[in-house]
């Protein structure tokens, strides 16, 4: 019982090309703590209209637990027509399940300039958290080739290509 950190790295993580962030409720920490450092312009959003552009890479940034399984599915389905060939989505999570309950956790997250920050959300058990095994499936059956995960078992990373060919290669689980 108690408050526990939680430390997620972005300090050596590539950016690259057009950059979408798909937040919620407005959230964007990614981007308030790269967009000093990198020299990119960065749209979030917390609609998905179909005329948004095409983007190189899509951040989900502990968004992706606050949708209901249906409207993620949604959101991934129609997000499609707004990548580049070759796009990345980058998954930043937590399986909720996994926190005790009574426990509060709190994120720390290390800046490209070294620099740490403490988020102000605190996050607590969820029953009805999408684990990173339920987002692998769901990105499958979307149709993204899924090329990274991280899973600790209570914070998970996922990087997915997306590709109008068929998709091809391998998960590398860390």
């Amino acid at each position: 019982m108690g408050e526990k950190y939680y430390i997620v790295d972005l300090s050596n993580k590539e950016f690259k090309g057009d950059i979408l962030d798909i937040t919620y409720e407005g959230s964007t920490v990614i981007i308030k703590n790269l967009e000093d450092v990198l020299e990119k312009d960065f749209l979030c959003v917390k609609t998905l209209p179909l005329d948004l552009g095409k983007f190189d890479t899509v951040l989900f940034f502990l968004s992706i637990n606050k949708y209901k399984k249906r409207l993620i599915k949604d959101i991934l389905k129609r997000l499609k027509s707004n990548l580049k060939n070759g796009a990345t989505l980058m998954i930043w999570d937590l399986n909720y399940r996994r926190i005790k309950p009574f426990d509060n956790v709190r994120i720390k997250i290390v800046k490209k300039d070294n620099k740490v920050e403490t988020l102000n959300e605190i996050f607590k058990f969820n029953p009805f958290s999408l684990s990173c095994g339920d987002v692998e499936n769901i990105l499958t059956k979307e149709g993204y080739n899924v090329t990274k995960i991280d899973d600790d078992n209570l914070m998970f990373y996922i990087e997915a290509k997306y590709t109008e060919d068929e998709n091809e290669g391998s998960v590398s689980k860390s």
